[in-house]
């Protein structure tokens, strides 16, 4: 082989070398750190899009509770035992029973959560007052009720459960 041609060779073996080392030098000094900072940027609006969803959740969560807070009885037994039983008393009256007697239980803990109180409605009342009294509860968040027992001569025993806001 000719001096030319050697000369040529090294010179080509030179420039592919320089150009694969300049190409590693620009990867991994500009092109791959650009890389990173995109992916992070990518991750980043991904949890910031995460976070706002939770947040919005969060919201919303708020705003049933304040809506659940605002229809609850008060966290006192006492003072709650004493207002469910002056509506359950005009729910009554408005039913039209007689001989209508309405008696709370003693509050009831439940695991720390809430507290429960059995209402008895104990009277005399026709069965179309005594749907008249089921159909009238304006408040179903508060209670829940048990299906009525009903013996002869419609005399009817309901029971009520009333849920008390947890002392915080």
């Amino acid at each position: 082989m000719n001096k030319y041609r050697k000369t040529a060779l090294l010179a080509v073996l030179g420039l592919v070398l320089a150009y694969l080392a300049g190409d590693w030098l620009f990867q991994s000094l500009l092109e791959g750190p650009r890389q990173q900072r995109e992916r992070r940027t990518k991750q980043l609006e991904l949890t910031i899009e995460k976070k706002k969803k939770e947040l919005a959740k969060a919201v919303a969560a708020n705003k049933k509770l304040d809506g659940w807070e605002a229809q609850s009885l008060p966290s006192n037994p006492e003072i709650a035992v004493s207002l469910y039983r002056s509506w359950l008393t005009e729910v009554v009256q408005y039913a039209k029973f007689s001989n209508a007697n309405v008696s709370a239980g003693t509050p009831m803990d439940r695991k720390g959560m809430y507290q429960s109180v059995s209402f008895s409605i104990r009277a005399i009342a026709t069965l179309e007052q005594l749907t008249t009294f089921l159909l009238s509860s304006t408040r179903p968040v508060i209670c829940t009720r048990s299906a009525p027992s009903i013996s002869h001569r419609y005399r009817a025993k309901t029971n009520w459960i009333s849920p008390f806001r947890s002392k915080r």
